[in-house]
């Protein structure tokens, strides 16, 4: 059966399947994706009803997985605003802070490089969103945050999908579906968590060579290749098509960026050494998650590749951490690099 599949992948670029009472499409190739999710975009920019994962958990109000209409189109202008590609250059201070703090960690730290790097892109989110940042791991409003990951595979759970599939079992009685009384409590307590930090960052948003330099955004020209005409050259289709394309993609390619680039840079990786005396194999498919997937908790060997440029990570780390309060792991004063101020990068001589 799973042969006959990758058959009909291979041979078909378009294909439906039917799936309990509704029509599956599937868009097997870049083409296919570029002629109808891009260029008719007006036409096939909606999303699949989702009871458990749209409707009860997130009270309808969730982008990512919203049918496509007046509300849709209010909230995507107004994301736009603050995270289009003048506004996302804005937001350098941030992400250069956060992304030195991370490497220190890797340095410090490396067996727990998950972490550093968890907390890496939600400390850089939360700033954005909610004007304050993630010290560490055990920050109480990063654990809080997390429940995105709830969220995703409750929407992807089995349950969830057989009541997408046949509308009439949303109408059982909740006793009868435990994924929907648990849907209700994750919305209750996610509100309640946004509320929460929608206040606080109202009141606190004021408050608050390669072997001789590491890699910056002055080296970052462009990465995406998402709006170009030749749909063949499009790197990845991560971030969507069409009207659905991520709107945070500058940012998220500017963090990518400067994440890989000075890894590269700063460390040596290899993998660990099983009990056989061996490098371990990695199964690159040995993925967790529901909507959103990650690898499943693995090993590694991170080490530093001089001492010159753990030295150089260091006073980096220490730098950024000058600008932060010593108690509360929050900025000092607020860098002007906010999506409304004018400042602009530092231009260097080539």
């Amino acid at each position: 059966m799973a042969e006959r599949g990758e058959k009909l992948i291979i041979s078909s670029p378009v294909f439906s399947l039917q799936l309990g009472t509704k029509t599956m499409i599937v868009l097997s190739s870049d083409l296919a994706v570029k002629d109808v999710l891009d260029k008719r975009s007006g036409n096939y920019s909606d999303r699949p009803d989702m009871f458990i994962g749209q409707k009860v958990a997130s009270g309808d109000l969730r982008l990512v997985v919203m049918r496509y209409g007046d509300t849709w189109r209010g909230i995507h202008r107004m994301i736009h605003n603050i995270l289009n590609m003048k506004a996302a250059v804005t937001y350098t201070p941030y992400q250069d802070l956060e992304n030195k703090i991370m490497l220190k960690g890797f340095l410090e730290e490396p067996q727990i490089f998950l972490d550093h790097v968890r907390r890496y892109t939600f400390s850089l989110s939360t700033q954005l969103i909610f004007g304050y940042r993630c010290p560490d791991m055990n920050d109480a409003n990063l654990k809080e945050l997390f429940n995105f990951a709830n969220w995703g595979e409750l929407a992807a759970s089995g349950s969830a999908q057989i009541l997408d599939l046949f509308p009439i079992l949303q109408k059982l009685p909740k006793w009868l579906a435990p994924n929907v009384k648990y849907a209700e409590s994750l919305f209750k307590k996610e509100s309640a968590h946004y509320l929460r930090m929608w206040m606080r960052a109202k009141e606190g948003l004021r408050n608050g060579d390669s072997h001789v330099r590491m890699p910056t955004h002055l080296d970052f020209t462009t990465l995406y290749q998402s709006a170009t005409g030749d749909c063949t050259k499009r790197d990845n289709f991560i971030f969507g098509a069409g009207r659905r394309l991520c709107q945070g993609i500058h940012i998220a390619e500017r963090s990518l960026f400067l994440a890989i680039s000075r890894l590269a840079w700063g460390f040596n990786f290899s993998p660990s050494i099983g009990e056989d005396g061996k490098p371990i194999t990695y199964n690159v498919d040995d993925l967790v998650g529901g909507i959103t997937v990650e690898p499943r908790h693995y090993t590694c060997r991170i080490e530093c590749r001089t001492t010159d440029k753990a030295r150089i990570i260091r006073e980096e780390a220490q730098m950024s951490q000058d600008l932060l309060n010593s108690e509360t792991g929050q900025w000092k004063e607020s860098p002007k690099g906010m999506a409304f101020s004018t400042w602009v990068p530092e231009k260097t001589e080539a």
